[in-house]
Parts: C-alpha cells; structure tokens; sequence
C-alpha cells in the first residue's frame, strides 16, 4: 500500500502517522491521524464491524488518503 504524506503536527510540530485500531470487545475498526508527542488526533468517522465485514484495500487507501488531506490542511491554506 502506497505511503501518504502528513504534515507535522500543526499544535506541537511532532511527527504524525496513521493509526489502524480494533475495539476487541465491540469489534469495531477504524483510522485515526495521531501526533507522537502530544497525541493530538482526528479520526475517520467510518466504522466498520470487524467480524462481519472488513475494507476492502481500496476503502483502506481512500480512508488514509482523505484523513491525511484534513490533517494536513492549514488555517491559511488557499480555499476554492
């Protein structure tokens, strides 16, 4: 799977990266944007139950891809 780019942590200026976690007891699955040093994140708002149904490689790539366009977006990013 191709690597997506994140900017530095806009809070702190650590390093980020992406998080795939499990909720064992509800099953649950999703993606988080985390900083390493002060642990600032933001997390894709899909779900998905790990016993029934799991992303495809392509759902995995979109998720990653749109997480990082919102963590690397900056207040004084130029808008359309």
């Amino acid at each position: 799977m191709e690597t997506v780019e994140l900017k530095r942590c806009p809070f702190c200026g650590g390093e980020a990266f992406i998080v795939n976690e499990r909720d064992g007891e509800w099953y649950h699955e999703w993606y988080e944007v985390k900083c390493a040093d002060c642990e600032a994140q933001i997390e894709d708002d899909r779900y998905f139950m790990c016993d029934r149904e799991e992303p495809s490689e392509e759902e995995m790539r979109q998720i990653e891809k749109e997480l990082a366009e919102k963590w690397n977006r900056r207040v004084d990013d130029e808008r359309n």
